[in-house]
């Protein structure tokens, strides 16, 4: 990993520059503030003993939850937000790899595949996003987009 200065303006990215987030522990909590808030109370993420029976042998994290905490990990880093940040672009290519069980403690990657100049204002940086548990295994991926104020010209 490179070290990272925080960013202010689109110019400021470069090409396969790369940053990992501090660690997270996903807790029985999480998921059930989670089903709480959205209404998926699923037994394979609430319910012990349905857990057990399943592909997993255990309660699981909901997908969207994963990519909650991770997301939420990666504006955490310095370089995820930038000073000039203007929106959210968009989300592309999500998959869930692997299960997030309690107890694992997740980091966030976040590498950027893609810089594109969308006028004198704005730029977008692409960055892909992985989701890393305790043993560095994927447990969730995705593109992130976000739009970028450009650095004005009289800088």
């Amino acid at each position: 990993m490179t070290t990272i200065k925080i960013k202010e303006y689109f110019e400021d990215y470069t090409m396969h520059e790369s940053v990992e987030s501090k660690g997270r522990t996903v807790t029985e909590g999480d998921i059930n503030l989670y089903a709480g808030l959205t209404g998926d109370w699923h037994p394979l993420h609430t319910d012990v003993e349905f857990a057990k029976e399943s592909l997993f042998g255990e309660r699981i994290a909901h997908g969207p939850l994963v990519f909650s905490l991770v997301n939420g990990l990666c504006v955490q880093v310095p370089y995820s937000l930038p000073t000039y940040f203007i929106a959210a672009y968009g989300i592309d290519r999500m998959r869930f790899t692997a299960p997030t069980k309690i107890g694992d403690t997740l980091t966030a990657v976040a590498t950027v595949i893609k810089l594109e100049e969308k006028d004198a204002n704005y730029g977008v940086v692409t960055s892909e996003i992985k989701g890393l548990n305790q043993d560095k295994q994927v447990v969730c991926s995705y593109e992130a987009k976000m739009a970028v104020q450009r650095r004005p010209k009289s800088e």
